[in-house]
């Protein structure tokens, strides 16, 4: 069962190449609220270094729900679409895959967004966008 969160953790990080690296993790099973989506968009935008970058983001071992609002404020972020060029995820679930992809799949998204099951497919879809 998901737990509503109270601050998930998560490591934010420009990598070798410019690309910024989400990882996000807790203990268990977590529903992502609003308040946890303004925490990822902040802290998104102060790693890119006010620049557009690829994200890369690792969510396999973290969460089973979205609050509509929570993935409707990220999915909409003027801040973060505007530093936001290809947004790739790392997720292990069906339940996960379907999520992201149903949150990003209404008309209007101004970025390239897909699912992956592992980090290297992830990593050469996105350099195609840079």
């Amino acid at each position: 069962m998901a737990h509503p969160s109270k601050n998930i953790e998560g490591k934010y990080w420009l990598d070798i190449e410019g690309i910024l690296r989400v990882e996000i993790h807790s203990e268990t099973d977590v529903h992502i609220t609003l308040d946890d989506a303004k925490q990822h968009v902040k802290r998104c935008i102060a790693a890119s270094d006010g620049r557009p970058r690829l994200l890369l983001i690792d969510v396999h071992a973290v969460f089973r729900s979205i609050s509509k609002e929570a993935s409707e404020f990220i999915r909409d972020s003027y801040e973060l679409n505007d530093m936001r060029k290809a947004e790739g995820f790392i997720a292990n679930t069906l339940a996960t895959h379907l999520m992201i992809r149903f949150t990003h799949s209404f008309p209007g998204v101004p970025y390239p967004c897909q699912v992956f099951t592992n980090e290297r497919r992830a990593l050469n879809w996105l350099r195609e966008f840079e």
